[in-house]
């Protein structure tokens, strides 16, 4: 925001009021506003006008991306995806046009030209009062945010109602006999048979073989059974995609807020210590500035803080989920020793150890990926931050207050899980007036990491009876 008077000086505040209050005066307006206050006006600062037209680009360019992905696999001859609604057509009856997604591209190959005269507009504002730059930018700048909110609208309706055709996907993996999966064949057969025997077989399989004849004869040769319809299944060389759905998965029913804890994620290190009921204190505050209503989720130290957050904040949640945590989780002195192994040695101590707590049996080498990138999130954690973070639990015991808890409540444990087992699950379901436990198969502490796609079931269905709207 700017009030700067003609010359940008504020002189016309001055001689209104008083030099004080005349400095004052452009940060009171762009409060009043929702607006940041510049540190001295100047009108031909044009860098937020080409910023938020960039941001809106952005946005076109990543809502295009999905409508040309939309339009493609809508073509008769691919057939995978299609728009729920709409896109018929009278000379070819059988055809269903991607009107939407033609929308959409149409606003994506727009929108840059829109932001390009922004930015042509900038260079060009010379003085005070610029001679024409102006006159260009402000139309360019109307028409992006009409074509970025026309564009947000209709792909938000496109992917409501798109529709994904199981068959023709299936069909489409079906053509390459087996080589989608070369990755894998390469990465599981080649310490068997050896890459070269590999690369033979996939080279053999392009020019007209049988995928799974070549790979049969060297195997058998070796005397090794392989099951090589799990290795030439795509379905079964997924990666991290389940893991890449949670939040979606989440997302498509919820608005999804997260939060980091202490020097964790982008969170900064805490300047002083805390306990589980001030960080209950602080998602309070973010549920209110948010709309005052939510329903929870939290894992471990984030399930220890919805149950404070329960206890300190009753009727500001309308249902909690907590999620590998317990009304107590291990003893004082154990976190106590923990924190200062941490501030003595680092996180990175802790690497085996949580390894070992984590994860289900065998899961780390069905996804090394997942664990790693888990682990190093651990080893990246502020020292200091952690390690206020097993202080704040080693002062946690709710143990004695669960009753006091009416908030309907579902207790989640891995079923691998050491650190709050079972008996810590059903502590909370019983202890509270309204509760129920549940297991995740195939998951120790953290769940929704190993199992998203079960986790996000569970969340879904034990949350979206009590979802208000607009809630996040």
């Amino acid at each position: 925001a700017q009030l700067g008077g003609a010359g940008g000086t504020l002189a016309s505040a001055v001689v209104l009021s008083d030099p004080a209050t005349a400095r004052e005066l452009p940060a009171a307006f762009a409060a009043q506003l929702a607006l940041a206050a510049p540190a001295a006006p100047w009108h031909v600062e044009r860098r937020p006008v080409t910023r938020l037209g960039d941001a809106l680009v952005a946005v076109t360019d990543a809502l295009g991306v999905i409508a040309a992905d939309v339009a493609t696999a809508s073509r008769t001859e691919i057939g995978e995806l299609s728009e729920g609604v709409g896109g018929g057509s009278s000379a070819m009856p059988q055809k269903r046009n991607p009107a939407a997604s033609v929308l959409v591209r149409s606003a994506a190959l727009r929108a840059p030209q829109l932001a390009a005269t922004l930015h042509l507009a900038a260079a060009g504002a010379v003085d005070e009062r610029p001679d024409g730059a102006w006159h260009a930018e402000w139309p360019a700048l109307r028409e992006l945010l009409r074509v970025a909110l026309g564009a947000a609208r209709t792909a938000a309706a496109l992917t409501a109602g798109l529709v994904v055709d199981l068959d023709a996907v299936a069909r489409t993996l079906a053509l390459s006999d087996g080589l989608i999966v070369a990755e894998r064949l390469s990465a599981e057969l080649a310490p068997l048979i050896g890459a070269d025997t590999v690369a033979a077989a996939i080279a053999g399989a392009t020019t007209g073989g049988d995928l799974r004849t070549l790979l049969e004869a060297p195997l058998a040769a070796r005397g090794l059974r392989v099951d090589l319809d799990d290795l030439l299944d795509p379905a079964r060389y997924l990666g991290l995609a389940a893991a890449f759905n949670t939040l979606p998965a989440l997302a498509e029913r919820f608005r999804v807020i997260a939060w980091d804890l202490p020097g964790h994620g982008d969170a900064p290190s805490p300047a002083a210590p805390f306990t589980v009921g001030e960080l209950a204190d602080a998602v309070a505050d973010l549920i209110r500035a948010h709309g005052g209503h939510a329903l929870y989720a939290g894992v471990s130290l984030g399930g220890a803080t919805g149950l404070e957050l329960l206890l300190r904040h009753p009727g500001l949640v309308d249902a909690a989920a907590i999620v590998a945590s317990g009304a107590l989780l291990a003893t004082p002195e154990s976190w106590h020793e923990r924190a200062a192994t941490v501030r003595a040695q680092s996180t990175s101590a802790l690497i085996i150890g949580s390894a070992q707590r984590w994860f289900a049996p065998e899961s780390m080498a069905r996804e090394p990926e997942l664990s790693g990138r888990l682990l190093h999130a651990l080893q990246d954690a502020d020292d200091e931050g952690y390690a206020a973070c097993c202080e704040a639990l080693a002062a946690y015991d709710v143990s004695a207050r669960l009753g006091e808890i009416d908030t309907p409540v579902l207790a989640l444990w891995g079923r691998h899980d050491q650190v709050a087992p079972e008996a810590k699950a059903r502590q909370i379901a019983e202890g509270v007036a309204d509760g129920r436990a549940a297991v995740i198969e195939d998951a120790a502490h953290l769940p929704p990491a190993e199992q998203p796609a079960a986790t996000a079931a569970a969340l879904i269905a034990f949350l979206t009876p009590h979802a208000r709207k607009a809630q996040p």
